[in-house]
């Protein structure tokens, strides 16, 4: 390595990648949090049915 190459130089680095719009970026993380509030209750929904019981009818015992 040359002593010359730790120098910092002012040139820009061109990117590749594509940009996102902005409001292109703000839809997908309007949608992204959308599906995980309806993971989450869904979870909290199956939880609470499993730890307090369905609302079926209790069934009469076997004597």
């Amino acid at each position: 390595m040359s002593e010359g190459s730790r120098d910092v130089i002012g040139e820009e680095i061109e990117s590749h990648v594509p940009t996102i719009p902005k409001q292109a970026f703000a839809a997908s993380l309007g949608a992204t949090r959308n599906a995980f509030r309806n993971i989450f209750f869904t979870m909290m929904t199956q939880m609470f049915d499993q730890f307090m019981g369905n609302t079926q009818a209790p069934q009469p015992q076997q004597p």
